[in-house]
């Protein structure tokens, strides 16, 4: 029998830093955060210097990739 567990985290931006439940990435190496919906849910991205990190949510992350982008670059 197969069985599928869905663990609800946060994530959370900091100034200097983007903290999960078993990652953390410092701003310095997160180039870009990304979002792409698909049927109920999305897939949001984090393009690091390590690679990319894809996250699945279930609710618009628009907010936080704003917020992302104005603590990155906050001239703009």
């Amino acid at each position: 029998r197969q069985t599928y567990t869905k663990k609800h985290n946060q994530m959370y931006l900091y100034n200097d830093k983007i903290l999960t439940a078993s990652r953390q990435y410092r701003l310095e190496h997160v180039h870009d955060v990304s979002y792409r919906p698909f049927s109920e849910a999305g897939l949001l991205y984090l393009h690091t210097n390590q690679g990319v990190f894809a996250y699945e949510v279930d609710v618009d992350p628009g907010y936080f990739i704003e917020a992302f982008k104005k603590q990155k670059n906050p001239i703009k």
